[in-house]
């Protein structure tokens, strides 16, 4: 099965996000943090992308604690 891992401060939002991309997305779970910066999460995404075999999706902004989820897909 597909996964992918990313970050964000708002986990709520985020998923929703990737609900509508990925309608049988299933096995949501927040796996690290929180980090303080961006910066922070982003070295533990790409850590964990490739540890767990994921993709990882880059590019999200954003203020507050910062979270890495990771999600399941069917393609």
């Amino acid at each position: 099965m597909p996964c992918m891992i990313g970050i964000t401060t708002d986990l709520a939002r985020r998923r929703t996000e990737w609900e509508d991309e990925f309608p049988d997305l299933f096995g949501w779970s927040v796996i690290a943090g929180p980090y303080n910066t961006q910066e922070e999460a982003q070295v533990a995404e790409e850590e964990l992308a490739s540890l767990l075999g994921c993709e990882a999706h880059f590019g999200e902004e954003g203020e507050g604690e910062w979270y890495v989820y990771r999600f399941f897909y069917v393609r």
